[in-house]
């Protein structure tokens, strides 16, 4: 792959998803890793292949969220089987929720194999949970994922939007699926593309921001080489989209929030109790930038990740107990900042934040 961006991939440009060029036929590894040399020469035999991980239930029988620690823990072991049987990268589909996606790269990661995500969302950009791709992209770009990705309902324009919008602040890979045939919101009786007109979409996708592919319905060979000619014959002055190293991209798991380091208000530490509604809407209220949680137990992470599913701001963890610092940011669904001025020796705080992509403050 050509250096098309500052963000660099252990993956070849294009990547087989298994819809047309290589069906799984009953193996768990469901499509394999393309590169540009291969698509050369007549496709061999079952090279490189990618693990399909498979969405997990993140509920408990009692309607109940499961927590992130052992969702996480479920997603290692589906990771470490699907390694066992010989994928060499791990690709979760179909994603709708932050919490999925965290929960996949924090069990998935522990094998050392690359992980993707692949979000499936509108044409706005939006999870059938009406979670924005942003918030993904936010939320795990800096916990361990190789690259992430959309799988868009809307038409090419739209595809292109969401690389465009989420390409300055991606500090991974962005890819896209192609699809040479399928249905769109606009187009529902269906559409069916070229390998030439793929071609040009595939250039379009790269000076907007994308830097991988997954290969999807209606691929065949000649489509494959028409986007691996385009990606070969792009340059990294292509692009129209300039990274952003100014702005802070923090998320909760139903937005994403575009921040300035130099101007924000906190809020003064909310206490973590059983019910924090209403100490969550009030702090809201006060208008300030970032809400401040007070944890400094291991009951008050616990209520702490039992409530912040209420939390529709930034926020900020502040702790002088480790474990329990450990454990709240594990368990919140977004990317979080961490107070310096704690107790916990600073060399611990800056691990943590490291292992669950927070930021340091």
């Amino acid at each position: 792959m050509n250096d098309l961006s500052p963000r660099q991939s252990r993956l070849p440009a294009l990547i087989d998803g298994g819809y047309t060029l290589l069906p799984p036929e009953g193996s768990p590894c469901g499509g394999r890793l393309l590169s540009l040399q291969e698509l050369a020469a007549p496709l061999p035999e079952a090279v490189l292949p990618i693990g399909l991980l498979t969405l997990l239930p993140s509920r408990q029988e009692d309607g109940s969220p499961l927590p992130v620690t052992d969702l996480a823990a479920r997603y290692a072991e589906q990771a470490f089987a699907l390694r066992e049987a010989g994928a060499s990268c791990l690709l979760l589909g179909d994603l709708a929720t932050v919490r999925d996606a965290r929960a996949a790269v924090l069990g998935a990661r522990q094998t050392g194999l690359p992980v993707l995500l692949c979000a499936a969302v509108d044409a706005q950009g939006n999870t059938a949970d009406d979670v924005p791709f942003s918030a993904i992209l936010a939320s795990v770009q800096h916990l361990g994922a190789a690259a992430v990705g959309v799988a868009c309902t809307g038409d090419r324009i739209d595809t292109l939007a969401i690389l465009g919008k989420n390409a300055p602040l991606a500090q991974v890979p962005l890819f896209c699926v192609l699809n040479a045939q399928g249905r769109t919101e606009e187009l529902p009786e269906g559409y069916s593309l070229t390998p030439e007109q793929l071609h040009d979409y595939t250039s379009q996708a790269l000076r907007a921001g994308g830097d991988l592919f997954l290969l999807g319905q209606g691929i065949t060979l000649a489509h494959a080489v028409a986007a691996a000619q385009a990606v070969s014959g792009f340059g990294p002055e292509g692009r129209v989209t300039r990274p952003d190293s100014d702005t802070l991209f923090m998320s909760c798991e139903a937005a994403a929030f575009y921040l300035d380091e130099g101007n924000l208000m906190f809020s003064d530490p909310i206490p973590c109790q059983y019910d924090m509604a209403g100490a969550i809407l009030a702090a809201e209220d006060l208008g300030c930038d970032v809400l401040n949680f007070y944890v400094e137990t291991l009951e008050d992470a616990e209520n702490f990740a039992a409530n912040s599913h209420m939390i529709r701001m930034p926020i900020c963890i502040t702790s002088h107990n480790e474990v329990a610092l450990e454990l709240a940011l594990a368990e919140y669904n977004g990317r979080a900042f961490v107070d310096l001025q704690s107790e916990v020796p600073d060399e611990e705080i800056y691990t943590l934040a490291q292992g669950y992509g927070a930021v340091v403050l």
